[in-house]
């Protein structure tokens, strides 16, 4: 994962992408005002240990190429992250403790 940022814009990449597929990285806390893709915005949301911890186990997949066999790198936008996450939550408040065999 690689990030770009002139202070004012800040996108995010993986090591194999071209220019034009690194993405906008805006707030993953509140999606109806996500802001502009500052700077402080990536250090203050995905930068956060934990966050970034998250998101590289399940945000970051390699993958061989069809045509030319290298692996490619490919990384979750914001949107995407929050939606991992907001997911997982959904799925883990509506499991039920386990009764008897199972888990839930």
């Amino acid at each position: 994962m690689l990030t770009v940022s002139d202070g004012d814009s800040t996108r995010v990449g993986s090591l194999t992408a071209g220019s034009d597929r690194f993405s906008p990285w805006r707030s993953i806390d509140d999606c109806r005002k996500p802001g502009r893709p500052y700077l402080q915005v990536l250090i203050n949301s995905l930068f956060e240990p934990a966050r970034l911890l998250d998101y590289l186990r399940r945000c970051v997949a390699f993958e061989e190429d069809d045509r030319t066999g290298d692996i490619i790198e490919e990384v979750a936008g914001y949107h995407q992250f929050r939606a991992v996450r907001e997911a997982r939550a959904t799925v883990k408040a509506a499991l039920k403790p386990p009764s008897g065999n199972g888990h839930g």
